[in-house]
């Protein structure tokens, strides 16, 4: 399981792509740019509601690779190298919104909403030494994903019906079983018996009605938008699931040259995700009375701030010492 599947890499450039179309499409409809319950109203939500599997893949990648019994992993190389990263890409992301946006310095933190996901990555690689533990043991890491669903599911269903009693936080957190599921998935993907090409059967079905259920159902009833759209809900585990799968299950295969460029563009992933969002706050400053919510201007948006965002991402990654701390 040690070899390189480049579909990995392609997945989190198209993960990286429907981040910002996730925050693309959803401005139309925060600010009120799309008359309610319109045509263009109802693409923005269905959109929206299609694509909420980008930062669970992201996290589903980070436990493939990491937990990888074959992939050396010390906590001192968390330490050294993985934290301080995130830390200072934290901090001097925060500080250029600031700059650009004229707005306070959060030093450790940032009022932008997808900084969230630094803080989530920090606790997140704290917590890998253990989830490894767990992905070693085929049977407890089926075990711990199962008693997770479960919790997420009850979690969910709770926001509709009258619960009996309240979760409360555990060992079994969202996060944390991301990252295994996304090791277990390709573990899964290697499997050759009839119970796992069962299993693996399952989850497609369970995608698809996931897909459905998160692009439709919130734009039925906005009022359960947020639970339906959910990270944590089960029609969005499993529409991630299914979608990883199908690219672990599927390598592809590209020439050498090719290869390389998607790696490399694979590899900008995470400065892109830092700066999208001040592309897309700033384009919107500028041209708003150009952009509309029709599909083909929130098309070309996505490809300027996913282009923009790349560019400016190779610029900084040529200032040595920085490249490696801030993208």
């Amino acid at each position: 399981m040690s070899e390189r599947n480049i579909s990995i890499d392609l997945l989190r450039i198209l993960a990286c792509i429907a981040v910002i179309m996730v925050h693309t499409v959803g401005v139309p409809v925060a600010y009120d740019r799309v008359p309610f319950e319109s045509l263009d109203y109802y693409i923005c939500m269905v959109w929206s509601g299609c694509i909420r599997w980008a930062v669970p893949v992201f996290v589903m990648i980070t436990g493939y690779f990491m937990l990888d019994p074959q992939k050396t992993v010390t906590t001192k190389s968390i330490f050294s190298k993985r934290l301080p990263r995130i830390v200072c890409a934290l901090i001097f992301w925060s500080m250029a919104y600031a700059a650009v946006l004229h707005c306070p310095i959060y030093p450790f933190g940032s009022q932008e909403a997808h900084f969230w996901y630094l803080g989530m990555l920090i606790g997140l690689y704290l917590a890998i030494p253990i989830l490894r533990h767990i992905a070693a043991r085929i049977d407890l890491l089926e075990y711990f994903l199962l008693a997770w669903l479960a919790i997420e599911t009850y979690k969910f269903t709770c926001n509709f019906i009258t619960r009996p009693f309240s979760t409360q936080p555990t060992i079994f957190a969202t996060y944390g079983g991301y990252c295994l599921l996304g090791y277990y998935i390709r573990w899964l993907a290697t499997q050759h018996s009839k119970k796992y090409a069962c299993l693996r059967r399952m989850i497609y079905i369970l995608g698809i009605i996931g897909t459905i259920i998160t692009g439709i159902g919130g734009a039925i009833n906005i009022d359960i938008d947020e639970y339906i759209s959910g990270y944590a809900s089960p029609n969005v585990i499993f529409c991630s699931a299914a979608i990883l799968l199908f690219f672990a299950m599927h390598p592809i295969s590209l020439a050498p040259k090719h290869q390389k460029i998607v790696k490399h563009i694979s590899g900008c992933t995470f400065g892109i995700y830092l700066v999208h969002l001040l592309i897309l706050i700033e384009t919107y400053n500028r041209f708003h009375r150009i952009i509309t919510s029709t599909v083909p201007h929130l098309l070309v948006t996505i490809a300027f701030a996913f282009c923009a965002g790349y560019v400016i991402t190779l610029i900084l990654k040529q200032i040595p010492v920085i490249n490696k701390y801030i993208v």
